[in-house]
Order: C-alpha cells, then structure tokens, then sequence
C-alpha cells in the first residue's frame, strides 16, 4: 500500500505544478480558459482510458495485457536511449540556435 500512496502522492505534486506552471504560460485574461481546457481534457483521457481499459481487459485477458504493456515498455526504452544517444552526438557549441 505504501507504494500507491507515494504513487499518487507524486502525481499529486506533478499534476499541481504542471497546472501551475501552464497558467504561468498565458496571459491574465487566458488563465481560466487554458485551465479549463486542460481540466477538460486531462480527466476526458482518464475517463477514456479507464473505459478503455476495462473493454481491453475484457477482450485480450489479463495474460496478454501484460505482453502488451512489455511490448510498450520496451519501446518507450529505445526511443529514451535513442534521445540520449542522439543529444550526446550533438555539438556542444549552440551559438547558432535559434533562440
């Protein structure tokens, strides 16, 4: 249990931050407009991914979710390996970026 505590604890933080730091973005006048539309669709996603979860769950079985979630964790450590692997290849001189 200790384990989802800091689990939501963590996303807590994050998803209070990420909000701040989205209003910080906009002006004044667009500050209630761009939190409602990241409200709007930050919990639609979650709505959609738990319903979809549970039709997954239901057709493909618990065994092959599993399989599933393996295939999408490897995938999502080649591409970090590849970002890493492309950013150290990068020159370190960056006086020609565009700012």
């Amino acid at each position: 249990y200790g384990a989802l505590i800091l689990i939501g604890v963590g996303w807590n933080f994050m998803f209070t931050a990420g909000t701040t730091l989205l209003e910080h973005a906009y002006d004044e006048h667009e500050k209630a407009y761009v939190q409602g539309l990241n409200d709007l669709v930050v919990f639609g996603l979650a709505a959609l991914a738990t319903l979809a979860s549970g039709f997954m769950l239901e057709t493909v079985g618990w065994d092959m979710m599993n399989n599933l979630v393996i295939v999408v964790l490897i995938l999502l450590i080649a591409v970090i390996l590849w970002f890493v692997r492309v950013r150290d290849t990068k020159p370190k001189d960056r006086s020609d970026a565009i700012i």
